[in-house]
Formats: structure tokens, sequence, C-alpha cells
């Protein structure tokens, strides 16, 4: 069956973009379609996690009183205190709190929306796949999604029936949030790398702990003061000796720490420079390194592993559509690799085929056996079924035939299989085209083809772009009047009426702007550009504040005269002002719109702009991960803490976080713990917060947390991170160094396509759909 075989070769390559390959599918729409109600239920699942998160943020912190009514407003004021403490000193986020009970409901509504998620994923596996002998959905999350979901609502019973001070609600969004593949991914990188990484790291344990036993051994009788304190202070016992010598080795404290010693003995600058050395310049760059090497090692290997099975999939979905089935591990030229099941398992080996074809982009006429070829019906086909899938974006039978033309290089009416890659790798594009010209090349023809409407069209649409250059030269010149009106900002100078109507000016010129390009292009064409987006949205908003600036000014000129009529007849002062004068430093920002309208322009700005975009795209694994555990010890905190951090406390004084003023930086509700996280995460590590918590809390051993948030979140993930970025931003300069050298390599098939729409005078866009899984190839 053509379309059975369509729809089998359509899911094949979506699992083979995904990395969910496995030997075999059933044949059956109702599979397809149990299928696709999984994929819509798992994108309904996402944006719950969002919906919790944002709960999370949202809720009052479970050390405030809450009173009987869970659905009343929250009184943070009145419920957030602290007995015998001023309200000034309780430092909140001042967000609006959801009542508990509203929020209790929100918990339950996601939870039904992820128990369905688990009820398709079972039925797709048990149903569909296991008569077939086939694990396509690991069904061991799915359990323990369930065991989660338990948790949490006898956590939300037990809140709406007894109101207990700790809930562990926490832990099942913890949970939800690190099964996410992305995140599994990256804990199956992370568990593979990770013995290298504490071979070397508990070599720098024990140097520091051997470190701390020497100066405690040192130190331990003095009874020498520096400034009034003890100069052993942090040398005194073995457990401080060792905090001494951790902070020491792993932040920039050290000074701070040994300078009492250093001052009294200077010889003792020869134990402390020891251990700088050998510890702080050589032991923790040795344990980041090697961290950072096994990564990235480890990273390539899959992502070349990962391209050869994305290879075998298109491979196989090219066979299924000529109605063939490729033996286990031959993959039609491509190199020998197992199957996987639906979580990346292989299956058995490859069988005698070499990697070397795949590096030559899968050219069917390498491969042993006849040539292949794939009809223009099955190719639409298969196009019309990968684009009715949810994830991808629907696919016209029109655009498939030029997809298919395009990748048809002999014009033979049928495509290899290397050609089939470059047609597979377009469908990962958004493609839509766009009635190019405006109406009046129909409404008005005789306007239309008039010599001086073709001679201003040639100059908007032409390979020139002179209108585009003369619209650059208004912007520099704009550019020039934004510097001039903030000199006379910042001196307070009352502006002349000629730069007060040059304001409204350039506001008309540049609706004129939008006016004209809409008179040549089509609205659909016109909004289908980024760039015209940006332009018409920043000209209403300039629009818009120029007319306001007008407003107030003759606002405040009605004022003046009015004040001067009151004081001439005696009357009172009028000191109401005008109600837009309020907001003019907010309106007069809108200048800056007209700077970013030049500098977009600027190629080394869009280069910063891409290379932004795709450092995002490329890092949202590790950055998802980083979250992860960033909000669980954030959540973990607020339990914890909220409500012992406050300027008061006498259990604070004399440590360095009240010295330090940072009465801001505390766990009172989940923002304020999230900004105390953060910079904890930038700073590396804070032994203020460990201070402060060691002697604040009541729970013995809590303050271990910072170290392990050090440890996992700051040396593990987060040096990833800056690792990941500096790593792909080198690979970006030098593509763009190489492009300047020998010209850019785009996708030919593309401009192909692109150049096809252009003939005909039809408006083409694409926009890529994620990553471009097989830009390899090139």
């Amino acid at each position: 069956d053509p379309a059975a075989r369509a729809r089998i070769a359509a899911w094949q390559f979506e699992d083979a973009v995904g990395d969910r390959m496995v030997k075999e599918y059933p044949s059956d729409s109702a599979a397809r379609e149990a299928y696709c109600s999984l994929v819509r239920a798992e994108k309904l699942y996402n944006r719950g996690l969002i919906v919790l998160i944002a709960l999370s943020a949202t809720e009052l912190p479970h050390w405030c009183a809450i009173g009987p009514d869970l659905f009343a407003a929250v009184r943070p004021q009145e419920q957030c205190t602290i007995p015998g403490v001023g309200q000034e000193q309780v430092l909140l986020s001042n967000v609006p709190y959801m009542p508990p009970g509203w929020g209790i409901l929100v918990e339950l509504l996601v939870m039904l929306v992820i128990l369905r998620k688990v009820y398709l994923e079972w039925r797709l596996q048990t149903k569909h796949f296991a008569p077939l002998n086939i694990q396509y959905v690991n069904l061991r999350f799915s359990k323990v999604v369930l065991v989660l979901v338990l948790l949490e609502v006898i956590d939300c019973v037990a809140f709406a029936l007894y109101r207990p001070p700790f809930r562990l609600a926490f832990l099942s969004k913890t949970g939800y949030l690190f099964l996410l593949p992305g995140v599994q991914g990256m804990l199956a990188c992370f568990s593979a790398v990770i013995m290298e990484f504490i071979s070397i790291a508990a070599f720098l344990v024990g140097t520091i702990v051997f470190f701390a036993w020497i100066s405690l051994l040192t130190f331990q009788d003095d009874t020498d003061l520096y400034r009034g304190k003890p100069v052993n202070k942090g040398l005194d016992t073995f457990s401080n000796a060792i905090d001494t010598m951790f902070v020491s080795g792993t932040t920039d404290s050290f000074l701070q720490r040994f300078l009492p010693t250093y001052t009294v003995y200077r010889s003792s600058g020869f134990l402390w420079l020891a251990f700088l050395v050998v510890v702080h310049v050589l032991l923790l760059s040795l344990v980041l390194d090697t961290l950072v090497s096994a990564y990235t090692t480890f990273s390539e290997h899959q992502e070349h592993h990962a391209f050869q099975e994305k290879l075998h999939g298109v491979s196989i979905a090219f066979n299924t559509l000529l109605g063939h089935r490729a033996p286990h591990g031959d993959n039609g030229g491509c190199g020998g690799h197992g199957e996987k099941d639906g979580q990346g398992h292989e299956h058995g080996e490859g069988h005698g085929h070499s990697e070397g074809h795949c590096g030559h982009g899968m050219d069917a006429e390498d491969s042993e056996g006849p040539l292949l070829f794939l009809s223009k019906d099955a190719f639409v086909s298969f196009s019309r079924e990968y684009g009715h899938m949810p994830r991808n974006s629907a696919i016209t039978d029109s655009m498939a035939c030029d997809v298919f033309d395009v990748a048809d290089r002999e014009q033979a009416n049928a495509i290899s299989l290397k050609e089939f890659l470059s047609a597979c790798r377009l469908l990962q594009y958004n493609l839509f085209n766009t009635r190019k010209y405006s109406p009046l090349q129909q409404l008005c023809p005789a306007l239309w083809c008039s010599d001086g409407f073709q001679w201003f069209k040639e100059q908007v649409d032409g390979e020139a772009k002179r209108f585009d250059a003369f619209m650059n030269c208004v912007l520099l010149f704009n550019f020039s009047l934004v510097i001039v009106e903030t000199v006379y900002d910042l001196h307070n100078w009352p502006e002349t009426p000629l730069l007060e109507n040059l304001e409204l000016i350039f506001s008309l010129v540049y609706v004129a702007e939008v006016a004209s390009r809409l008179g040549v292009y089509s609205w659909p064409q016109y909004w289908a550009l980024g760039s015209n987006r940006f332009d018409l949205v920043t000209t209403i908003l300039l629009l818009v504040s120029s007319v306001l600036e007008s407003v107030d000014s003759e606002e405040q000129q009605e004022e003046a005269a009015s004040k001067a009529h009151h004081q001439g007849i005696g009357g009172t002062k009028d000191t109401s002002g005008g109600v837009v004068s309020r907001y003019m430093n907010i309106l007069r920002l809108m200048r800056l719109f007209r700077m970013l309208k030049q500098i977009k322009r600027l190629k080394s700005v869009q280069f910063m702009f891409n290379t932004v975009i795709k450092l995002v795209l490329g890092s949202q694994h590790i950055l998802m991960t980083l979250g992860c555990v960033v909000f669980f010890f954030t959540s973990l905190s607020v339990q914890l803490w909220g409500g012992i951090l406050y300027e008061s406390n006498p259990k604070l004084e004399e440590t360095e976080w009240k010295e330090s003023k940072w009465y801001a930086l505390n766990f009172n509700d989940f923002l304020m713990a999230f900004g105390s996280w953060f910079v904890s995460l930038l700073s590396e590590y804070l032994p203020e917060f460990t201070e402060a918590i060691s002697m604040a809390s009541n729970i013995s051993g809590s303050w271990l947390i910072f170290p392990l948030f050090y440890i996992f979140g700051v040396m593990i993930v987060f040096e990833l991170v800056m690792a990941f970025t500096i790593e792909m931003f080198v690979q970006l300069s030098n593509k763009r160094v190489e492009e300047e050298k020998h010209g850019p390599r785009p996708f030919k098939p593309l401009v192909l396509l692109e150049r096809c729409f252009f003939e005909k005078g039809i408006g083409f866009h694409y926009q890529l759909l994620g990553k471009d899984e097989f830009e390899e190839e090139d």
C-alpha cells in the first residue's frame, strides 16, 4: 500500500531526525494516529511544566502564615511576618502571590495533563509496538512519573488539610524536569565522563585536607591577635581549617583568609604560596580541564554517531518508500550501525559496510547493487504525511513538487538516495510562498505599469536596492539627531522648536517608508520578513512617542500659562503637572529604537545576533540541565531557610553576610532565592552564605547544600556551559572567516528553490525549524 509506505517512511524520517529509530514500525493508521496524539500530549506536557515553574515562582512561601480560607487573597505584609521584627526587614520579591487553593487546583490540572501523556505512552507501546517486540517508549520512565504524580497528590492533600510548613511537591516538579529527553541526554553524558572528573577531584580534595591538617598543627594553639581578633581565626579547629582551605582554594577570597597569619608571621607566606600554586593554580584548573576535555570528546563521538544514525534512518525511509526493506544493519551505502530502540539503545551491529560512504553524502552510486530511484508521486505522499505530524509545518503538494524538482538534478522525474537526502533537508524548513507584489498590480494596472511607478518599484525591489541606501542615510541623520537630543536632555536644556518638530517629521518619514514598501509588496510578503516586522513595530512606537511628546509640550505650555495667570491674580500655585509628562523619560527611550534600526543593518551586528541565536539553540539541552539544578536548589532553600535571614537577627551578628549588608540576598520566596543562587552561580562560591546559614538555621548541617551546589551546579554544569559557549563561538568565528575568504557555502537546493520562485515572480520564504540535522553533508 503506497499510503502505508508513505506513512511509515515519514515516521521513520522524523524519528531519524529525533534520534529515535527502531527496527520496525506498525503499518496501521491507528498506530500513526496514536503517535500523533502522543506528540500533541508531549507539547501540552511541556507547557504544563512551564506552568508549574511559574506557579513555584508565584506561590506563597510556606513559612508564611496561611489562613483557613485557601482561596482568600494573599496579603504578604500580614502573612509573611517574623515576630518582633519590623516588616521593612522582611524583604520579599513583591510579586503578587497566588492563593494556595488556586495553586493546588492548577497543580491538579497539570497532573491530569501529565497522566494523560503517560496513558498515551502506555497505549502506544502496549497496543502497537509490544506485538512487534519493539520497545518504542521506555515505560520505566512512565512508572517514575506516576510515582512523582502520586507524591505530588499526597502533598497537595496533606497541605490542604494540615497546612504543614514544609512541602514535597518541589521534588516531583524537579523530577519532571530531570526526565525531559534533553536533560536525560546530558545526564547520560555526565555519567560517562564523571569517573575522570572524580579521579582528579579526589586528588584535589585530598590536597585540601592535607594542607588543612598542616595549618591546624601550625596555628591551632596560637594566641596572637590581628586587629583585635585571633590570628588563627578559621584555623583553630579541623572543620574550620577545611572550610578555610576549601574557600581559599576554589574562590578569590584567599586574601582575607590568609592575610592575618601572613601579617603576623611572614614565613607563613611560603606555606600559603605552595597551597595556592598547587591547589588554586594547578589542581583546580586540571579538574575543570579534565571535565571539559572528557565532555568534549564524548559529545563529539556522540554527535558523529548520531549523524551516522540519521543518515541510516534516511536510507531506511527511502527503501520503505520503494517498497524494499533494508536488511538489518544495511543502510543502503551508509555506515554500518545497529538499530536502536525508541530510547536510543542499540540492537546489534552493522554488517560489512564501512562508514566512508556516509562522508560522501550517501551517494547511492558508490553503494553495491543497482541504483534505485523514487518517483514524484511517492515523494509527494511522503511529504504530505511528514507535514501532518504535529512537530512539523504543513507542506502543500505544490511545494512538495517544487522541492522534488529542485532535488532532481538530472531532471529524470525520479530522485536517487542522495537527492532524497537533499529533499529531506529542505523538509526541515518551514517553506511557504506569498504573493509578492501589492494588490495595486491588479487593482490599478495603469498606475502599476506607468513609467514613474516602475522606476520607483526598481528603486525598492531592484538588485541595487537604492531605496534601502536612501533610508540608511535618513537613519544616519536621525542617529545624529538622537545624540543631539540626548545632550540636550543630560544638560536639561530646553529643546528648540526645530528639534521638537524633527521628532515628529522623522516618525512620519518612517511611516512613509512602510507605506512605500506596502505600495510595492503585498502584506504577506512584507510581514514574512523579520526585519520588516521589526521596522513596523518600531515605527509605530516612535510615532506614538512623538505624538505624546507633542501633546505633553502643549500641556506644559498651557500649565505655564495657567500658573502665570494664578500667580498674577494671587491664586494658589498649581503643582499637578501634565499626566503625560510623568512618563517622558520613558518615552525618550524610544529613541533607542531608531539606533537599533540603524545598527541592525551592520554585518557585525547581524553576525553577533545570529551567533547568540545559534548558541542558545545549540546549548539548549545543557542550559535546561543547569536550569533544573538551579530550580531544585531554589525550591529547597525556600523550604529550609525562608524567613531566617534578616537584618536584626541576633544570630547573624559579626557575620560577613550582615557586614556586607546583603539583606536582599535571602531565601524568603522563590524569586529572592533564585537571585541568591544566580549570584552564587556567577561568583562560583560565596562563603558568606555558608556562614550565615550555619549561624541562623536550626537545621544542623544544612549549610552543606552550598558546597554541593558548587560541585554540581558550578564546577560541572556551569563550567560546561561556558566551555560549550566558547567552543561554539570559536567555530562560528572560524566559519565566518572562512566565508569571508572563500565566500559563503549556501545549501544549493534551497538557493535553487528560491531562484525558481523568484523567476515566477512569487515571494518565497523559509525558516529552519530547529537545527539542520544533515548540515555535515555539505
